[in-house]
């Protein structure tokens, strides 16, 4: 049953080469109303991952053949719009501060409170989807530009 506050169209991707930290949190998320698609190598999450994908991605940092901070700029280079929480047991401040100003959503060191990665990742949610809709509403509007010109009459309603 999918729950009222989270978009349906948002799914989860989770990346950790960790099988047991992975279906754990996979479980987590899933027990939360969340779609979780879960990969053990960045490098088949990133040939899977498109612009404009109805994403959010927690990556583990410590990973091969790349690491997750080598993801993320991949990913940013692709979407610069993507949320990616970034989750690691060997991090340190100087980590955190450059993986967020490099462009990561959040950063959660292991072992994390799955109350406070819930929250972070309704927050990644409702970021992506504002962008998306955002996003897809220029779009449309692009697409109607120039349709004045096909319409006919002169009458003041008409034009507007």
């Amino acid at each position: 049953m999918q729950n009222q506050k989270n978009s349906p169209n948002i799914k989860i991707w989770l990346i950790d080469d960790d099988e047991l930290v992975r279906s754990t949190t996979a479980q987590w998320l899933s027990l939360s109303d969340h779609e979780v698609i879960e990969f053990t190598n960045p490098l088949e999450l990133l040939d899977k991952f498109n612009e404009n994908e109805n994403c959010v991605i927690i990556s583990d940092i410590r990973m091969a053949p790349i690491d997750g901070l080598t993801l993320l700029a991949k990913l940013i280079e692709k979407d610069p719009h993507v949320p990616v929480i970034l989750i690691t047991g060997h991090g340190d401040i100087d980590m955190a501060v450059s993986s967020l100003r490099d462009g990561a959503f959040d950063f959660l060191e292991k072992p994390f409170d799955p109350k406070r990665l819930s929250v972070t990742v309704e927050k990644a949610i409702k970021k992506r989807q504002l962008w998306l809709d955002q996003h897809y509403q220029n779009r449309y509007l692009d697409e109607l530009e120039g349709l004045e010109e096909l319409i006919i009459g002169q009458c003041y309603p008409i034009k507007q």
